[in-house]
């Protein structure tokens, strides 16, 4: 799909040389940007992309800002990179995070304190945890996104 829309940008720019220099450019892209790259903006940046780098042979991409656990969370439900468990312990960890307690978080997510500390934990496989340490980078990890 983006090499359609890179080939279609680039006849615009470039006319009837456009196919050829789309190559160019999806080759820049393959070798400069992260296949992961959010594409801030969408349609506009990726213009903004192909026209930089047909004219300039470059394109500078605009500074994103770090995306906190929710937002990695709403990427993560957007692309479908999550499991139903997955799901359901980083949405814990987060409402946890923000209320300090498994009490108060099992009252919002109606959930059982037991459940919402097993699953924010990242703890549903039944393994005890052993340290608040341990603990600490399980939340953690149940924050990262899935890659």
């Amino acid at each position: 799909m983006m090499a359609e829309l890179v080939r279609y940008m680039a006849r615009r720019v470039a006319g009837q040389e456009g196919d050829a220099l789309a190559a160019e450019v999806e080759i820049w892209i393959r070798e400069r940007l992260d296949p992961d790259y959010a594409w801030p903006g969408n349609y506009r940046e990726l213009e903004q992309c192909v026209r930089n780098v047909l004219i300039r042979k470059n394109y500078i991409p605009p500074v994103s800002r770090k995306l906190g656990p929710l937002e990695r969370l709403c990427d993560d439900v957007r692309q479908g990179r999550l499991a139903a468990g997955n799901l359901l312990g980083r949405y814990c960890a987060i409402v946890y995070a923000d209320t300090g307690s498994y009490e108060e978080t099992g009252r919002r997510l109606q959930l059982d304190r037991r459940t919402v500390k097993d699953r924010s934990t990242g703890n549903s496989g039944g393994t005890k945890i052993r340290s608040s340490t341990e603990s600490a980078t399980l939340r953690w990890v149940a924050l990262t996104p899935a890659r």
